[in-house]
């Protein structure tokens, strides 16, 4: 049992290796970090994804790389409030969620 799922999605999300990958062209984040802040010099970062639902009930849990970047898309960014991200991967597709 995770002891505070809360504070484990908020690690992941808000991963300490994104600045280093930002300047360091062998880090295994550099290319999505590049592709994010260079070549499309975005203002704000589109977070990792950590999971989406209640993994604290999950019977089954898919683990693979984040499935897009969708710059369009309504997707936690640096100027997202923790709350408001740890609340868009939770009830992301819920049927009442505030995000679709």
């Amino acid at each position: 049992m995770i002891n505070n799922p809360k504070n484990l999605m908020m690690s992941i999300s808000n991963c300490d290796e994104v600045e280093r990958a930002k300047e360091d062209s062998n880090h295994p984040c550099y290319k999505i970090v590049h592709y994010q802040y260079i070549e499309n010099q975005r203002k704000v970062f589109q977070h990792p994804e950590p999971w989406n639902g209640n993994i604290e009930k999950a019977t089954v849990l898919f683990v693979g790389s984040n499935p897009s970047i969708d710059f369009d898309e309504d997707y936690p960014t640096d100027e997202w409030c923790d709350n408001d991200i740890y609340k868009f991967h939770y009830d992301r597709f819920s049927v009442s969620n505030d995000y679709y």
